[in-house]
């Protein structure tokens, strides 16, 4: 018995040991001949990369066979990590808004700044097929003092993405096609539209720099309506950007963009005409 104890801590201080000189992460498990073992999953100067068996020696196994006999490794598909499908992005961008309507004889115009904040979700309904994409934005921070009318947006963008068989490690192409919603909150003087609809086509590019780095840039075109008339090509929303992004880990990645708009409304049977434009720049991180 006391051998058996003597020999069980000998085992338990070269097992230990010998781990701890291994630099990278491990898994235990156990093969089909019983024996144990563990996995070097990141690689170092010292141990490559590989499936070792857990004895003094750490003899690494290279020959893996269909033999019963032979010490192999089968990881089972509830040990694999599954890729991550749900992303969440927040964005703060400074934006250049102007305004310029006419109803009737009357004619307004503003020029304004706001800090606008952003939220998007995407998820992966097939990985690297088909993709589902809700964002939305609001002008919520009026910069530049008090003003006698403000008028701020709220949009809302619900897409299907595809992405085309095209694409490569290297490039991305994607089309996406969805239902956007654009309302107005004025304050001071009555000043803007309830709300528009419409359906909206969005291309997008995406480029992979290298492992941290890629860059991306996008189209959207959405032909709107009112409560009082149907989408027509009259009425209408051109919207594109740009952006630079930095992953700076596995799922989170920093980024900065640029976005400009034009929202062109008409309609003629109230005699009202508004053009909107708007740029802006910021921040946006991913997670």
């Amino acid at each position: 018995m006391e051998l058996i104890i003597k020999n069980f801590i000998l085992f338990f201080i070269i097992t230990f040991y010998s781990l701890s000189s291994i630099a990278g992460e491990a898994t235990i498990g156990y093969s089909k001949s019983s024996e144990k073992y563990f996995k070097v999953t990141k690689s170092s100067t010292d141990t490559e990369e590989g499936e070792y068996l857990l004895t003094p020696s750490l003899k690494k196994v290279t020959n893996f066979t269909e033999d019963p006999k032979d010490l192999r490794f089968r990881k089972s598909e509830r040990n694999k990590r599954t890729p991550k499908r749900l992303f969440f992005g927040i964005k703060a961008s400074p934006t250049i808004l102007e305004y310029k309507e006419s109803i009737k004889a009357l004619n307004q115009s503003l020029n304004q700044r706001f800090i606008t904040l952003g939220f998007n979700m995407h998820y992966a309904l097939e990985p690297g097929v088909w993709s589902l994409g809700l964002s939305g934005f609001h002008n919520s921070i009026a910069l530049g003092g008090q003003q006698p009318s403000t008028l701020r947006f709220l949009g809302l963008n619900l897409r299907l993405g595809y992405i085309l068989p095209v694409s490569t490690e290297v490039w991305n192409f994607s089309i996406h096609g969805g239902i956007y919603r654009l309302s107005t909150q004025s304050t001071g003087t009555k000043i803007g539209f309830t709300q528009v609809n419409g359906p909206q086509l969005y291309p997008l590019v995406q480029y992979k720099i290298n492992k941290n780095w890629s860059s991306y840039s996008y189209f959207k075109y959405s032909p709107v309506s009112t409560q009082f008339s149907l989408a027509t090509f009259t009425s209408y929303e051109l919207a594109g950007g740009l952006g630079l992004m930095n992953k700076i880990s596995p799922e989170t990645a920093l980024g900065w963009t640029i976005d400009v708009s034009r929202l062109s409304i008409s309609l003629p049977l109230i005699n009202y005409t508004s053009i909107t434009n708007t740029f802006s720049s910021g921040l946006q991180y991913t997670f």
